[in-house]
């Protein structure tokens, strides 16, 4: 380790893992990491794990040998050393000032795909299958027993809570297309907004029921965390608009701090100005070295759901589009209907409680924890956006 840092083996590992388009659960598996693989990783980007005997299977998933990963992380070490004088050089701080802001920058609009993916996702699938299956007599909600315990045989939290919180909000979705006063919720909706809150304020009250009676996950985030998602998309419809979206673009207010540095020290003539400066560029990077980790997981995490909500609006929906022309505009008894087409039904509802965890994932967390706490929340979001990718493809 005496050529390059755990910081500097992180940031390689960590380009070279999405240039392979691996999540971190997927790379921590291939590793041989076993319970908690996604948040090894984790861990190990952020330049707080050694690798030591993972080293060659990291390698070989990355596609790279053991000295090929070496020679780049000791490279990337020589990049960001400091001047001869022991700290960085002046100019090599604000450089890396302004990169991060440029990265905060990045929020707003990646924020405003995900919004604008998430409306897509729901006027052309979610709201357009509750339509088809209104048209369905007597269709059969999810079991309760196919929600009430985790799965046993998984060794990782995140993925055992990631595949509970689909689960259980699968079973909200089928009682909400099945139980009448959720059709009654629905009639009296007016627009798409209405229409959509309406539904996930049903699918919420359907599994109120059920989420009183389920003990929490042992060393999860809470067994409740689908009812939660169910509820808190029914609140709002525009997630730039809301309180999390507002407290995650406060992590970009940072950049108006580079163009005060980067003015004052172009002109400064008198040292109070220059350490007036000097004040600032340290409450930036100090700043940085805080919320930096956050802002990445941010974006990883919003493009990724983004792109999945996207796949929802044009797959999906192109598959929901041909099966109602094959069941027809008439009321139809769910007894009358085919294997394949009552296949297709619960294949639906499978990919709308996708739709909602994804749309749902806590992006407050991923704003505002730290160390462990950051790690355990990224690899439930990643876990959420693998499991939930799996199920949408597998389906359309």
């Amino acid at each position: 380790m005496s050529d390059y840092s755990l910081e500097a083996l992180g940031r390689v590992v960590k380009a070279l893992r999405r240039e392979m388009g691996l999540t971190q659960e997927e790379l921590g598996d291939a590793a041989g990491y076993g319970k908690g693989a996604g948040v090894s990783i984790s861990r190990l980007e952020n330049g707080r794990l050694e690798p030591t005997d993972k080293f060659p299977g990291i390698a070989r998933a990355l596609g790279v040998s053991i000295a090929d990963l070496q020679e780049r992380a000791a490279a990337d070490e020589a990049a960001h050393q400091p001047d001869k004088a022991g700290t960085p050089s002046h100019e090599d701080r604000i450089a890396a000032i302004v990169h991060a802001s440029e990265r905060r920058k990045q929020l707003a609009p990646e924020l405003d795909k995900l919004a604008s993916a998430r409306r897509g996702a729901e006027d052309a699938f979610l709201l357009k299958f509750r339509e088809l299956a209104a048209r369905v007599i007597g269709a059969p909600a999810l079991s309760p027993d196919q929600v009430e315990k985790p799965d046993e045989g998984s060794s990782d939290e995140a993925e055992a809570e990631a595949s509970f919180q689909l689960r259980f909000t699968q079973y909200g979705v089928s009682k909400a297309l099945t139980d009448s006063s959720g059709d009654a919720v629905a009639a009296g909706a007016v627009g798409s907004a209405a229409a959509y809150l309406a539904f996930t304020e049903a699918v919420a009250l359907g599994t109120a029921p059920l989420g009183s009676a389920i003990p929490r996950l042992a060393g999860a985030t809470t067994a409740l965390n689908g009812l939660r998602s169910a509820m808190g998309v029914g609140r709002s419809t525009k997630l730039a608009g809301t309180s999390a979206g507002m407290n995650l673009m406060a992590a970009v207010a940072v950049g108006t701090v580079v163009a005060t540095i980067l003015e004052r020290q172009a002109t400064a003539k008198r040292n109070r100005r220059q350490q007036e400066s000097a004040a600032k560029l340290a409450a930036a990077e100090a700043d940085i070295a805080a919320t930096q980790a956050n802002v990445e997981a941010l974006l990883e995490v919003i493009s990724k759901a983004t792109a999945i909500l996207e796949y929802i609006a044009l797959h999906a929906a192109h598959a929901l589009t041909r099966w109602g022309n094959e069941i027809g505009e008439s009321p139809v008894p769910w007894k009358d209907l085919s294997e394949s087409d009552q296949e297709r039904y619960q294949d639906f509802v499978a990919i709308a409680a996708a739709q909602l965890t994804v749309a749902t994932i806590q992006l407050q967390d991923l704003a505002t924890s730290r160390g462990d706490d950051l790690d355990q929340a990224m690899a439930l979001a990643d876990q959420i956006l693998v499991q939930s990718e799996r199920a949408i493809t597998a389906r359309v």
